[in-house]
């Protein structure tokens, strides 16, 4: 089960990896569909409660030249209940390298290590704006789609990617949306 991000009124937001990666034999690979957009109107399910909505906008591949934009949007099925999903009606703060955050999954305290700059997206193809963010423990891939806020509360933005070290570190992107 993915971590859901939030919402803004009825749309949902997710991880672009929710159209990407596919799990085989136990394992998520990257597989993207060579099609762009071929994944609109496919129905996201909750494994206990059933449909949760319908993929209404995300772009892959990226533009020539263009970042990736690591967010899905989902709008939501009428039947849908989906309490504890937040509404995101707010702007992402800024932060400054430093800075000390949370994951929510899980509760992780990290530490921003740069600011917003173009990164190398996952696929290891493609540019996607985000903050480099270590976190001194793993952090499974499960949470990808977290929301990341500051001490304080505020919204910093969405967990897109991690990447666990032998060293027990996790280094991570965070993308504000």
């Amino acid at each position: 089960m993915r971590t859901l991000y939030g919402r803004k009124a009825n749309i949902l937001l997710l991880p672009l990896d929710v159209c990407l990666l596919q799990t085989v034999d136990g394992k998520e690979e990257f597989r993207p569909s060579p099609e762009s957009n071929r994944l609109i109107a496919a129905p996201i399910q909750d494994e206990r409660d059933g449909r949760i909505g319908l993929i209404a906008q995300y772009t892959w591949p990226p533009r020539e030249g263009m970042p990736v934009d690591p967010v899905v949007m989902v709008q939501m099925a009428p039947s849908a209940t989906l309490r504890g999903v937040e509404d995101l009606r707010v702007i992402a703060s800024q932060a400054e390298v430093g800075d000390t955050v949370v994951c929510v999954e899980g509760n992780i305290e990290g530490k921003v290590m740069r600011s917003i700059c173009l990164c190398t997206y996952p696929d290891l193809t493609h540019q996607v704006n985000a903050y480099h963010v270590e976190f001194p423990q793993h952090v499974g891939s499960r949470a990808h789609g977290s929301a990341v806020r500051f001490k304080s509360g505020q919204l910093l933005g969405m967990l897109i990617a991690t990447m666990n070290l032998n060293t027990g570190v996790c280094r991570a992107l965070v993308y504000p949306t």
